[in-house]
């Protein structure tokens, strides 16, 4: 069982490839980030777009993993300005519709930060930049990976990635899916 999960973004889209049924299978195959290079918003959706369709044929997953944005903004957390909240929001769809595409919505979970972050079982990025102790807390469930998440400015964006598909592994057969009946609990 193959899990890919996307932190999608229009400058870095972390992204990590886990083996396993079970937390204590799981086991990273690769890791990194997607960065579109083009200026203009559309020609960076298309690279967002190719990107992924590039890792969903490489890794064939049989769960996807999305993270969404929050329904609502409570204070800071979640808070986009009026401009770049419409664009990343465009960079999720991207994401989102070529994995259905791929594998089908009913494989695809897609967790909002408060849903995958959890109280207190993850390190909060607030006031984190570069997210060190996400990247940290990864280094210690992965020790292999201890030094190769990257650089500062992306090893928060892989760390992210990683724990989203640990959070779907975790769930088994009880995250958020989507399916053609939209939002629901699977059993």
């Amino acid at each position: 069982m193959t899990t890919l999960a996307l932190d999608p973004s229009l400058s870095c889209t972390g992204y990590a490839a886990l083996s396993g049924r079970t937390l204590d299978e799981s086991r990273v195959i690769e890791c990194g980030t997607a960065k579109p290079k083009a200026d203009d918003l559309f020609d960076r959706l298309w690279e967002i777009e190719a990107d992924c369709l590039g890792l969903l044929v490489k890794f064939q997953p049989t769960t996807v993993v999305v993270e969404r944005p929050m329904d609502k903004s409570f204070g800071l957390i979640g808070a986009r300005g009026r401009i770049s909240a419409p664009n990343y929001g465009m960079a999720v769809w991207c994401v989102y519709r070529v994995a259905c595409e791929q594998v089908g919505r009913e494989n695809i979970r897609t967790p909002t930060p408060a849903e995958w972050v959890g109280r207190g079982s993850i390190p909060s990025s607030q006031g984190d930049k570069y997210k060190e102790k996400r990247v940290r807390w990864v280094e210690t469930l992965y020790p292999e990976w201890r030094g190769r998440l990257g650089p500062k400015t992306t090893a928060g964006n892989i760390a992210d990635a990683i724990l989203l598909a640990r959070w779907s592994i975790g769930m088994g057969a009880f995250g958020r899916m989507i399916g053609a009946a939209g939002d629901r609990r699977s059993a």
